[in-house]
């Protein structure tokens, strides 16, 4: 049977490139987004519907979290990956930021990562307990985007990096207490990546091509650690970057 994979920003970026990947390796993928267009035009691009459902919500919402994690497992009995790509990002200085604009990036890049991990941990639970009844399921994985920020904050994304390096330590927590149960989980930090978020802040053009990741680049990481060399890492935090940092 297939290994599922929920991927949220599924639609775009680093999570659409993800997800082809992932497709082509033969996997069922959910993909969870806030905008559920183009949540739909990628999913056309995909085909197959029997390998590919949608799910159009806000992860901030604990019960929209819980509701996306608990469908994922319905959908076919069984979940092996969680891939939290989506993210937020703008351009604020700390000076410049209100408490609002705080409260929505941790909440958007770290307390939805929880949540997510909140509402699916007694699924994994459950099916490692269930493993011999579950064809080949060998356990689960989680997989968390950071990002270069969280060791060399960039200028006016301090609340950014702050989230991102939560993100760190909670793949570690995360592998550390779900060892019992065959739960991993990995932190992908990558520098750079050409997406809508990093052209959206104003220097984007003053970085050199040389040095800016594909969002395949970081896909392959991803993969490395699911099924490839970074596999025997859980609970580190990976860094992809072009040249010497």
């Amino acid at each position: 049977m297939a290994k599922v994979a929920l991927i949220t920003g599924g639609a775009g970026g680093i999570g659409s490139a993800t997800a082809r990947l992932l497709w082509n390796k033969g996997y069922s993928l959910v993909l969870l987004g806030r905008d559920a267009e183009k949540l739909e035009r990628f999913g056309a691009e995909l085909g197959d519907a029997h390998r590919l459902k949608l799910f159009a919500a806000d992860l901030t919402d604990p019960e929209q979290a819980a509701q996306a994690v608990q469908g994922a497992f319905e959908w076919k009995d069984r979940l092996d990956v969680i891939i939290h790509t989506a993210g937020y990002a703008p351009h604020l200085s700390l000076a410049q930021s209100t408490p609002s604009d705080w409260r929505d990036i941790v909440d958007r890049n770290l307390s939805s990562a929880m949540y997510i991990v909140h509402s699916a941990w007694p699924l994994f639970d459950a099916q490692h307990k269930d493993a011999d009844s579950r064809k080949e399921f060998t356990g689960a994985a989680i997989v968390l985007i950071s990002s270069e920020a969280a060791r060399d904050p960039f200028p006016g994304l301090g609340a950014y990096a702050v989230s991102k390096i939560g993100l760190n330590m909670l793949a570690k927590v995360v592998a550390r207490e779900g060892q019992p149960i065959g739960l991993k989980a990995f932190c992908i930090a990558p520098a750079a990546t050409e997406t809508s978020m990093l052209r959206s802040l104003p220097y984007a053009d003053k970085i050199p091509a040389a040095q800016i990741l594909s969002p395949d680049d970081v896909a392959r990481a991803i993969d490395a650690a699911l099924d490839g060399g970074l596999a025997y890492s859980s609970g580190e935090t990976i860094y992809v970057h072009r040249g010497a940092r």
